[in-house]
């Protein structure tokens, strides 16, 4: 597996010969949104700062699960999931 760096991340790039990565199935991703956005909202409904966004995105920039803005890992959006502040990294140890 290779990365190449866009302007926004790096995404990793199959090697020759690899099927490409792709996201999480439609069903799973509207699943684990109806998930995080419930325990969200039940726990008062709030954002991360701009800091602990700036740490999630760092910490998850390099994860081989992370398929652009996609986590195979929880099948989350990453940009919605970063700024939730009851979210958490599903990996073992979490990331964030």
């Amino acid at each position: 597996m290779t990365f190449r760096v866009t302007r926004y991340a790096a995404i990793a790039a199959p090697a020759q010969g690899e099927r490409p990565a792709s996201p999480p199935p439609l069903l799973r991703r509207f699943g684990t949104a109806a998930i995080a956005l419930g325990k969200w909202a039940s726990e008062g409904a709030r954002l991360a700062s701009d800091d602990v966004l700036a740490e999630r995105q760092a910490k998850c920039e390099m994860c081989p699960e992370r398929v652009g803005r996609w986590c195979r890992f929880c099948s989350c959006w990453l940009p919605l999931k970063f700024r939730l502040a009851t979210s958490i990294c599903p990996a073992n140890p979490p990331r964030w």
